[in-house]
């Protein structure tokens, strides 16, 4: 990887908040440390967490008014015709294997909808919602990020990500497409395994947990026994 300082870092930042899709830049997955030790991860946290950059972030993100519903026909079974990268494909799988086993997940509730649309046009430039998730007890639908075993995604990519797709969805519209309580909460996720970028990311990473608190953006640990996958634990922010 090309080796970048850490003025440099907080400018390549600064310059980014600008567009839509800034949870796509290359430089949140950046795993490496500027000349002052640092992770560029928790560089850019710290850019984030002050001087109103997440107000400004906030507002490059529009909200897509959808048409069509976005409860679109979900069988759990590959379409053959699909060429999409082998992470792609892989995280597809799981979502759903999830989706398929039908049963109440610890924290989250059931799954409901797996790549969930988000565009209304080709050219809107967003991704698909991995995965949808409701529980009962809370009445909270759950907006949630996939990521594969020994995923290299950084922590604070999953976090943006998950949250710009939090922010682009119609919250009303995505309640009554699926038939839930006008009052649920609409809450967003991250799940993830223990061998893998992100939960190291976790573990080390104080400013990024620090963002993912001030997003809401909560952090699960799958498991899979017996080919069951499950929700393990709910990660703690500070």
């Amino acid at each position: 990887m090309k080796y970048y300082s850490k003025e440099k870092t907080i400018e390549r930042v600064n310059e980014a908040l600008q567009p839509t899709r800034f949870y796509k830049r290359k430089f949140l997955n950046w795993t490496g440390k500027t000349e002052t030790g640092e992770r560029y991860s928790e560089v850019i946290s710290g850019i984030l967490l002050k001087n109103g950059s997440l107000l400004v972030l906030e507002k490059t993100i529009p909200q897509i008014k959808r048409v069509k519903e976005y409860k679109v026909e979900r069988t759990g079974e590959p379409k053959k015709e699909r060429t999409d990268k082998k992470s792609n494909q892989k995280e597809k799988h799981i979502a759903m294997q999830m989706f398929k086993q039908s049963s109440d997940l610890k924290h989250i509730g059931r799954i409901i909808h797996y790549e969930t649309p988000l565009r209304e046009k080709r050219n809107d430039g967003i991704g698909a919602i991995d995965l949808l998730s409701y529980d009962e007890n809370s009445n909270s639908l759950h907006i949630l990020e996939l990521k594969v075993q020994h995923s290299n995604e950084t922590l604070l990519r999953c976090i943006l990500e998950v949250y710009t797709y939090y922010k682009t969805v119609d919250h009303k519209k995505l309640l009554e497409d699926f038939e839930k309580p006008n009052d649920a909460k609409v809450c967003k996720g991250i799940l993830i395994w223990e061998n893998c970028q992100a939960h190291e990311d976790f573990k080390q990473l104080d400013k990024t947990k620090k963002l993912a608190h001030k997003l809401g953006v909560d952090v699960y640990v799958l498991v899979e026994n017996e080919g069951v996958i499950s929700v393990d634990r709910k990660l703690d922010n500070p």
